[in-house]
């Protein structure tokens, strides 16, 4: 089952699943002290932010509706992207002017299969010698490594700025 994370990397590495023309900016972008997931620049020089959501619902809509509030410029746009969404939800969407992209799973999975795939080929294809190889290996897993400690430190910030928001009531 694929998560929220493989979503938000798939759109950075492949802006053309929102739509053509996009050029990654930036992520986690911070907006007066809210965070949203990804920032993108259309083709026609426009700001576009999405939150991303494996399953969208009323709070991500929030979250959108805020960083709408929160950011100055009447030409940024706003958009929920997810695998699913809450029934109805599109619909508001759609009447407030918000705009939406549902992305299949099933997409998103290839995509990232492909591109593990051909990165991982032309990688070994390189190599000549057993050596080479076990140095391959040995660095992808340094890789894996430093990516699930970077992970365990956004959870445990993540975690830190709750535990804020709960002794602050």
């Amino acid at each position: 089952m694929m998560k929220e994370k493989d979503l938000h990397n798939a759109l950075i590495l492949n802006p053309s699943l929102i739509e053509e023309g996009l050029r990654f900016k930036g992520s986690e972008v911070y907006i007066h002290g809210k965070r949203c997931d990804l920032l993108f620049e259309d083709k026609f020089g426009n700001d576009l932010f999405v939150e991303v959501k494996k399953q969208v619902d009323y709070s991500a809509v929030g979250q959108l509706i805020r960083y709408d509030g929160l950011v100055n410029d009447e030409n940024a746009r706003f958009m929920l992207v997810g695998f699913t969404y809450l029934d109805g939800l599109k619909e508001g969407l759609l009447k407030r002017g918000y705009e939406f992209k549902e992305v299949s799973e099933k997409v998103v999975s290839s995509y990232i299969a492909r591109l593990v795939n051909t990165n991982v080929q032309s990688e070994l294809e390189a190599k000549t010698d057993q050596s080479e190889l076990i140095e391959f290996y040995q660095t992808e897993m340094k890789n894996m490594q430093v990516k699930m400690e970077q992970r365990f430190n956004f959870l445990l910030s993540e975690l830190v700025m709750l535990k804020e928001k709960v002794n602050s009531y």
